[in-house]
């Protein structure tokens, strides 16, 4: 079995008082994230997420995907979205093949 390492996305939280939690979209590729995307709740005063581990049904692919992160009131409003693209290796490599003890 491979082993696959974990990437943690972190962000800075929104300086407003009635904010409770941020909403972490994520997409693959490179388009911009909707509201209707993969996403996962982070509670105050937490500003970051490790993926895969954190994320349920998170997709294991090499390439990019788009993050969205919005901040998120008491009343559930969510912010304008901040958004980046980055690169991700969720794909081991081949493992060695003939093993020889020699000697």
């Amino acid at each position: 079995m491979s082993k696959i390492f974990n990437r943690k996305i972190m962000w800075d939280a929104s300086v407003d008082s009635d904010v409770v939690s941020h909403r972490v979209y994520i997409v693959q590729g490179n388009q911009a994230p909707t509201y209707d995307d993969l996403n996962v709740t982070v509670n105050m005063p937490k500003t970051e997420l490790t993926v895969p581990d954190e994320v349920p049904n998170f997709p294991l692919y090499d390439g990019d995907y788009t993050i969205g992160i919005v901040a998120v009131d008491d009343w559930g409003n969510e912010s304008d979205m901040e958004v980046a693209t980055h690169p991700f290796d969720f794909i081991a490599p081949s493992a060695p093949t003939n093993i020889r003890i020699v000697g």
